[in-house]
């Protein structure tokens, strides 16, 4: 069990030092062993008992008497308290202790000589202190002897300890790594718990028997599946998880890592800070999290001061950081008074600020569904139509795929959506259909609404909107899968960004139009007239408009009375397509502007650019304490590559990063410079990544669980390939450290 004392209780005594080389105690406390490393003359550790001092006296005139000393050996006082103590219940804490005599002090000084019911009689023979005082007096014989607890203890004891608690540990990492709950309901008769841990953990014990033989022998109070020590099993393996990364990031040739950080509300109404790095280890881009801790406070200082103390305590020097990526939010981007501002000013230099690419996307989606006002009434009526679907009686009657909702913090998701109305669409209307024919299983505001939705999605301008916002969003969702990957640099984002606009111009054609109006039209074909009606039907071939204004906008156009009801349905169609297209095109560069200087820089690393390798265009990258080769370094790397790196995989980044990596005796800091440029991070999916992991652990039924124990299952079930390769022997040998019922070394 834990010691709940206070972190700095022992600096109120002064105890002599123990010999060097003496075993301590496990049960002693880590702070108190610590305070004992220095070299003294004593091999028994002795209490401060101070007599020359004041002894304060309380209303009564009653005060402390060192006089006590003499009759109870285990008695102490602290003269910043003005308390008394007992030392071995504080240090040695056994189960049961009062808090009074090893936290808080007693005071007491009217009934401290009283009768065996009260005062120091009372305490020195309650069985708490008894137990203290036999810990006490088996160390004080263990250091007169000069034997260790190995030497006590018997060898093949020990070994089925750590055998015992190995295997505890085990059950729990499995459980971890596949976001399952521990715990379970509490059985008030047989006071257990009927989770997963102790149905696992009986499992286990028919299946091996060196285990079920282990665990009849274990004392009763030290059988370590209580959720206290689950606890402290969880935070020792999420911390070694932590420092395994920490390893990764600090051993790197650079030793620089990009900073990724976002946050997002729990269930529980409680604000995580997700803290990630993105660093470059042996040629391969890695990205990893810290640590996911809570704050209460939401402003710039508080989450500045949550991720650098998260970086510290991981012990990833905050110096190394060479970029920042987070979202765009006030708190976090704000270039007076914001995160990415307040960490410059800490490291004392330039720290490139990049807004993720992921969200700048879903930004422009955003705005085109509010600036079209068509394009945000199609995805209400997607939304509905999710809704409707949603309903038991409904879906039962549809035999399509999932229909999916619009979701307001990922922009995938009205793509998700689009496609799978379209992909499911007649299936829709044979629901739709058959819930207006069946009256008698639904009922009358479930039929109405049917009708209405199966009028809302044959119309033609829902038909041509869902194909064209289809093919339209479809063109970004090659960016989008390739920022979820970790591995994709500032490089392959910037060229994806330009491929992505080029491929959103040339929609804006007339060629275009007409294939969606044509697949428009192809959804109903097989549809009745009842379902289709006159205003669905394929319209005559439309007038054409002055070919000179093929590059503007036609909202209106005076004097053409002559056009028909289905030509003017065209224009209007033709005109929102147009809009949308130059409203995505205009956000794109709109938000793709900043960092030119970085951008034009990293560019140069890349064989796609026409200036690859050119010393002056690398040269600003100095500025971020980048190692720039020299021009006879960049030319020859660039001749060896031209030689050596296949066609295909010639403007990959990663495979040049790769390639020099294997020769980088030859080219160090061409090397050194290509991890840099792969370090700098272009997306906070990683971060997002890890709310999911967490949307996936925070069940209802786990809402009870602690903060803190939730950060931690994050972590190991987030980097499950650590959690899975941590060494358990190393494990045993920090759990041991923090325990004190079972000595397992």
């Amino acid at each position: 069990m834990a010691n709940s004392r206070p972190a700095n209780l022992d600096k109120w005594f002064v105890r002599k030092q123990r010999t060097p080389g003496l075993e301590t105690e496990p049960s002693e406390p880590r702070a108190a062993v610590q305070a004992q490393d220095q070299p003294g003359s004593s091999t028994r550790e002795t209490i401060r008992r101070p007599t020359n001092v004041p002894f304060p006296s309380d209303a009564n005139n009653r005060r402390f008497h060192p006089e006590w000393y003499d009759k109870y050996d285990w008695l102490e006082y602290s003269v910043e308290k003005n308390a008394a103590f007992c030392y071995c219940c504080r240090v040695f804490s056994p189960p049961g202790v009062s808090k009074e005599w090893s936290v808080i002090g007693y005071k007491a000084w009217k009934t401290a000589l009283g009768d065996k019911r009260k005062g120091l009689e009372k305490h020195n023979l309650s069985a708490p202190h008894i137990t203290a005082m036999v810990s006490w007096r088996e160390k004080e014989l263990r250091v007169e002897k000069g034997c260790s607890i190995s030497t006590l203890v018997n060898a093949d004891v020990l070994e089925k300890r750590r055998y015992y608690v190995r295997s505890i540990a085990e059950i729990i990492q499995f459980i971890a790594v596949n976001e399952l709950p521990l715990r379970g309901d509490y059985d008030i008769t047989t006071h257990n718990e009927r989770g997963l841990f102790e149905k696992l953990f009986q499992f286990t014990l028919r299946k091996d028997q060196k285990l079920a033989d282990i665990a009849k022998v274990m004392p009763s109070n030290a059988t370590y599946r209580s959720p206290e020590i689950q606890n402290e099993i969880i935070d020792t393996l999420a911390d070694m998880v932590m420092k395994d990364v920490a390893k990764d990031v600090n051993s790197t040739s650079t030793k620089r890592y990009t900073l990724l950080a976002d946050g997002a509300r729990d269930k529980n109404n409680v604000e995580n800070i997700s803290v990630g790095v993105r660093f470059v280890k042996e040629g391969k881009c890695m990205e990893s999290l810290v640590r996911m801790p809570h704050t209460t406070e939401l402003d710039a200082e508080a989450l500045t001061e949550v991720i650098c103390s998260t970086l510290e305590y991981a012990g990833i020097p905050l110096d190394n950081v060479i970029t920042q990526c987070y979202d765009g939010a006030s708190v976090m981007s704000g270039d007076k008074s914001g995160v990415q501002r307040r960490i410059q000013e800490k490291i004392g230099r330039q720290v490139p600020y990049v807004h993720c690419y992921d969200h700048r996307i879903h930004l422009i989606v955003i705005s085109l569904v509010s600036f079209i006002q068509d394009i945000g009434i199609y995805f209400d009526q997607v939304e509905m139509l999710y809704n409707f679907f949603r309903k038991p009686k409904v879906a039962a009657l549809y035999s399509g795929t999932h229909i999916k909702r619009v979701l307001e913090t990922r922009w995938s998701g009205h793509l998700q959506a689009t496609k799978a109305i379209a992909d499911n669409f007649t299936k829709i209307m044979e629901a739709l259909t058959g819930i207006k024919l069946n009256t008698s299983m639904f009922d009358r505001e479930t039929i109405a609404t049917a009708t209405g939705l199966r009028q809302t999605i044959s119309d033609f301008k829902f038909r041509f909107l869902m194909v064209f916002l289809k093919e339209l969003l479809e063109v970004m969702s090659p960016i989008n899968r390739m920022l979820q990957a970790r591995e994709t640099d500032l490089i392959e984002a910037l060229n994806l960004v330009s491929a992505t606009t080029g491929e959103l111009g040339d929609l804006r054609s007339d060629e275009h139009f007409t294939t969606f109006v044509a697949s428009a039209h192809k959804l109903m074909e097989a549809e009745s007239d009842e379902i289709t009606g006159p205003e669905t039907s394929r319209p005559k071939r439309a007038r054409l408009p002055n070919g000179r204004l093929d590059d503007y906008v036609i909202t209106e156009a005076i004097g053409n009375r002559s056009a028909s009801a289905s030509s003017q349905q065209m224009s209007k169609l033709k005109a929102t397509m147009y809009e949308a297209v130059d409203i995505t095109l205009s956000e794109f560069r709109r938000r793709f502007s900043d960092n030119a200087w970085l951008y034009q820089a990293t560019s140069a690393a890349s064989r796609k650019s026409d200036d690859f390798f050119h010393h002056e265009k690398l040269a600003p990258l100095a500025a971020l304490g980048v190692t720039v080769p020299s021009e006879a370094e960049l030319s020859v790397c660039k001749k060896f590559l031209d030689r050596s790196l296949p066609v295909a995989d010639s403007s990959d980044s990663n495979a040049v990063l790769k390639k020099v990596y294997e020769q980088r005796t030859a080219f160090p800091d061409t090397y050194n410079m290509l991890a840099d440029i792969s370090t700098f991070g272009s997306s906070s999916a990683l971060c997002e990544s890890t709310f999911s992991t967490e949307g996936r652990i925070d069940k209802p039924t786990r809402r009870s669980m602690l903060t803190s124990r939730k950060s931690n299952l994050v972590m190991l079930a987030f980097e499950k390939k650590r959690t899975e390769a941590l060494n358990l022997d190393e494990f045993l040998s920090i759990f041991a450290q923090k325990q004190r019922h079972l000595q397992l070394f």
